[in-house]
């Protein structure tokens, strides 16, 4: 099955490493920080997606479809200053970032 439609498209998933000491809100994650994100990006967004994560590694894993590396960065830029302020809101911990050519 075909995730979408209009390759060539990226991929941008974000892990929350787990620590001692680290804190996630998943409730705050979902239902404000995705959604401000998505809309941050706005039109370069062709959908994302949130895990729990099993285990102890991490917190949870997200995920983005984006037109383009190149329009994703140009979307943070204009508008990417709230969506990274608002990390401090949900946790304390330093995201890892994978981002590839999504191939199906």
């Amino acid at each position: 099955m075909r995730i979408c439609d209009t390759l060539p498209m990226n991929s941008v998933m974000i892990l929350y490493p787990k620590t001692e000491d680290s804190t996630f809100d998943i409730d705050y994650y979902v239902s404000t920080h995705m959604p401000l994100y998505a809309s941050a990006v706005g039109d370069a967004c062709h959908g994302w997606g949130v895990s729990t994560a099993h285990g102890d590694k991490y917190h949870a894993v997200s995920w983005m479809m984006v037109e383009s590396m190149d329009a994703l960065a140009a979307r943070m830029k204009e508008h990417g200053g709230p969506v990274m302020a608002d990390i401090k809101n949900f946790t304390n911990v330093r995201a890892e970032m994978i981002t590839g050519d999504v191939v199906v």
